[in-house]
């Protein structure tokens, strides 16, 4: 009985020790996609502008151009926001097909 509620205690502890890891790893992941995702909006913002910039040049008027470039980079930034919202709750990140839960097992 004694040896029973022994080795439940050592499991017990060793499932937190697993947990610490898999939440240093979780927040190691956020951390590290957070970056990316920051870089990746920087590149396609400014990618934005060029494009907008020759288009404006080339068209001469830049009325519909405006609205059609704000759109286009203000959604795949939202949609950046809701890969890190799920990269935050599940830990895998999508993009680099990295999964910490297989990691830590």
């Amino acid at each position: 009985m004694t040896e029973r509620r022994h080795l439940a205690c050592i499991k017990n502890k060793e499932d937190k020790l697993n947990m610490g890891k898999l939440k240093d790893n979780l927040s190691e992941t956020f951390k590290k996609s957070l970056s990316e995702t920051i870089l990746m909006n920087l590149i396609f913002w400014v990618f934005c502008l060029i494009l907008f910039g020759v288009i404006w040049i080339w068209i001469g008027e830049g009325v519909g151009l405006i609205f059609f470039f704000l759109f286009l980079a203000g959604s795949f930034t939202l949609v950046s926001i809701f890969d890190l919202i799920y990269i935050h709750f599940t830990g895998e990140n999508i993009l680099n097909n990295s999964d910490t839960h297989s990691k830590s097992k």
